[in-house]
């Protein structure tokens, strides 16, 4: 397991699920990432739809263990 902690984290992986303040994603570890994306402005290219491969960078929290937070987002084409 890896050690929860305020550092930048990289996956990539395809989305599952989504929402106006997030989406979940499965990378090909098979881990499920929930990623927030609330307060940010990311912005993509005919927006983000189940189904679209992502690269994403984000932070984990210790005070919101399991509430990733995005820092960068690109679709991988």
């Amino acid at each position: 397991t890896e050690e929860i902690n305020d550092s930048v984290h990289q996956a990539q992986g395809i989305v599952m699920d989504a929402t106006m303040n997030g989406f979940t994603m499965v990378t090909s570890k098979k881990d499920t990432l929930y990623i927030s994306t609330t307060d940010r402005n990311i912005a993509l290219e005919k927006g983000l739809l189940i189904g679209d491969t992502l690269e994403v960078s984000y932070t984990v929290t210790e005070d919101e263990p399991g509430i990733n937070i995005a820092s960068a987002i690109t679709k991988i084409h």
